[in-house]
């Protein structure tokens, strides 16, 4: 396997991640809005964040390291065009909505959880 190659993999396989990441998220936040056991939303917020964590950052790191390596080696698009840098741009907003405001809300909302489990 060419280091081009590699490379190409790796970026892709971050987008699987990334993708598996917001599914587990969607999917726990869809959950959580469908049951009224309060037990079950403080599990489920807890599962949400750490998918964001362990999960969805780590793909979008590798994509970003990944996808920059190949353009700065390979020079397969020029570092000038609108699409690259609105592509950085829209990435640096969904880290900043996902970890800032997101990832806030859910520990919120699992630390509310407990303390209505504990009463």
């Amino acid at each position: 396997m060419s280091k081009i190659e590699f490379l190409v993999f790796l970026h892709i396989l971050g987008a699987f991640v990334i993708c598996g990441g917001a599914g587990v998220g969607i999917s726990a936040g869809i959950t959580m809005t469908r049951t009224g056991s309060v037990r079950a939303i403080g599990l489920l917020s807890m599962t949400a964040h750490r998918a964001a964590l362990i999960v969805t950052l780590p793909g979008a790191l590798l994509v970003a390291i990944t996808g920059s390596w190949l353009i700065a080696e390979y020079r397969f698009f020029e570092l000038e065009e609108f699409w690259l840098w609105s592509s950085y741009v829209l990435w640096a907003v969904a880290a900043i909505l996902d970890h800032g405001i997101l990832g806030p809300h859910l520990l919120r909302l699992h630390s509310m959880a407990r303390r209505l489990e504990e009463d």
